[in-house]
């Protein structure tokens, strides 16, 4: 025998006010890192740090709440952090000043064979390939 909470199907699909709200995954936008403890937020919740970076809104920072209680800081987790923003480097091409440098380490590109006779630099990345 099926219970009376059971969801009622319409078009096949559950209807989001028959969803109980646990079941979802909420994402908040905060200016500060200290706006996390005043969200009405659940377990499983995200929020994102959005700052401008050189006129462009960028998520900088994103936490998860891993906690049952969203004001209390702890149980906020740092979830992913923007790779570019953390390192400094632009987070386009167009808008790289140092585009062909990782963390301020020059990048070559050079074939294998170029690669044995070259005079190794400790302070520069190389990629190197096979030509075929």
């Amino acid at each position: 025998m099926i219970g009376t909470d059971v969801a009622s199907l319409v078009g096949g699909k559950i209807p989001m006010s028959q969803i109980p709200a646990t079941a979802t995954q909420e994402i908040y936008v905060v200016s500060a890192e200290s706006e996390l403890i005043g969200l009405v937020a659940q377990r499983g919740d995200l929020a994102e740090l959005v700052e401008s970076i050189n006129g462009v809104q960028t998520v900088t920072k994103t936490w998860q709440l891993l906690g049952d209680d969203a004001t209390v800081t702890a149980n906020w987790v740092v979830w992913g952090t923007s790779y570019a923003v953390q390192s400094g480097n632009a987070t386009t091409a167009e808008n790289a000043v140092n585009a062909e440098k990782i963390n301020n380490h020059r990048l070559v590109l050079m074939t294998d064979t170029q690669h044995d006779s070259a005079v190794i630099d400790g302070e520069t990345l190389y990629a190197v390939y096979t030509e075929v």
